[in-house]
């Protein structure tokens, strides 16, 4: 749901601060996702919790998550819709059918699959690792890079290795990873 939307939906739980505080985001919404919280509140002469409990009056866990939906508005697309089209539409651009067979139909023939995962998807690499495990197939995951590392090193034939990573995390993920 966009800014707007929220506050119009709930108008009636705003008090006159946070008109102020929707005002000032309303005049300088290019520029919000660069105004610390405590700018912010000295140019609204108040203090920062202020800012966050309005923040969650309209739905946002906090700041953060009202300056990032804030940021993403502006780059044309919503936080979340209410029917939540947009993040589904643009998620099914992103997967690429054969690269997923292809993915599938290695971890068939392997015998036993490794999973390595940094950061965020380090869960994912827990959740698929546990979900090959309910069907029969040897599978494990890694999270420390030098666990990875000495794994990548030793596995052997019929084993595959699949990195999960941000584009920007990968290289420091597997740097001495075999084809």
């Amino acid at each position: 749901m966009r800014f707007d939307e929220r506050v119009r939906l709930y108008a009636d739980k705003l008090n006159d601060t946070d008109d102020q505080i929707v005002d000032y985001i309303m005049e300088y919404r290019k520029e919000i996702a660069d105004i610390s919280i405590q700018k912010m509140a000295a140019a609204l002469y108040t203090v920062p919790n202020t800012i966050v409990r309005f923040a969650k009056k309209l739905g946002y866990k906090g700041f953060a998550e009202l300056k990032a939906a804030l940021a993403l508005e502006q780059r044309g697309g919503t936080a979340i819709r209410a029917d939540g089209t947009t993040i589904i539409e643009k998620t099914k651009e992103l997967i690429d059918d054969q690269l997923i067979e292809e993915a599938v139909r290695k971890m068939h023939e392997a015998k036993h699959v490794f999973f390595y995962g940094v950061g965020d998807s380090a869960y994912f690499c827990e959740m698929m690792a546990k979900h090959l495990r309910c069907v029969g197939k040897q599978a494990d995951f890694f999270v420390q890079r030098h666990d990875m590392l000495y794994n990548a090193d030793h596995c052997g034939e019929k084993m595959l290795s699949l990195s999960l990573a941000y584009p920007e995390k990968r290289s420091k993920c597997l740097r001495r990873s075999r084809p």
